[in-house]
C-alpha cells in the first residue's frame, strides 16, 4: 500500500487505514499526549470508544464529535481522550467544544447520518469528586480505566 508503513508494534499506519491501537496502548498515548492519566481523559477515551461500538465508525475522517465539557479542568480533559479514542481532532475541524448542558459532561457523535449522545452518569461524576486536585487523579483515572462503560455513561438517542 502506497504511503504506509509499519510502526515497531506492528501497527499499520497510512492514508486509509486509521491507527489500531489497542486499549493498553491507547491509555499510553493519551498520557504521553495529554502529561498524566486523570479521570476525564480516561472519560473522553472509553466514551468515544463506546461510540465507535454503537455507531461502527472507524474514526479520523468519518466522524464528527461535539464535546459538551465547558470551559474549565478538569473536565476540559474529557476532549483530549474523545480526540485520542476517535481521532476526530480541532486540527481536522471534526471536533467542536461547547458548553455543557444542565453541568453534565457529554460529547454527540455523527456518523453517516446517525447521531447519539452520550453522558457522564451521576455515578461518574461522584467519582471523579472523589480525588481533588492533582493528588490521587492518576490513581483515580486507573480505577476508571477499568470500569465498565454501563456504570459511566447514559446514551441518548
Amino acid at each position: 500500500m502506497r504511503g504506509t508503513k509499519k510502526s515497531e508494534d506492528n501497527l499499520i499506519y497510512g492514508p486509509d487505514s486509521p491507527p489500531r491501537l489497542d486499549y493498553e496502548k491507547m491509555l499510553e498515548v493519551a498520557v504521553l499526549i495529554h502529561g498524566h492519566l486523570g479521570p476525564f481523559l480516561v472519560y473522553g477515551i472509553k466514551m468515544g470508544l463506546l461510540a465507535r461500538q454503537i455507531l461502527g465508525f472507524k474514526g479520523h475522517f468519518d466522524v464528527k464529535v461535539e464535546a459538551f465539557v465547558g470551559d474549565n479542568t478538569p473536565v476540559t480533559c474529557m476532549a483530549d481522550g474523545l480526540q485520542i479514542s476517535t481521532g476526530a481532532t480541532l486540527g481536522k475541524r471534526n471536533i467542536k467544544l461547547a458548553d455543557m448542558q444542565n453541568g453534565i459532561p457529554a460529547a454527540v457523535f455523527d456518523y453517516k447520518g446517525k447521531r447519539i449522545k452520550i453522558a457522564l452518569t451521576q455515578k461518574a461524576l461522584d467519582l471523579s469528586r472523589e480525588k481533588e486536585g492533582w493528588e490521587g487523579a492518576d490513581e483515580m483515572g486507573r480505577e476508571i480505566a477499568e470500569m465498565d462503560a454501563g456504570d459511566l455513561f447514559q446514551i441518548i438517542g
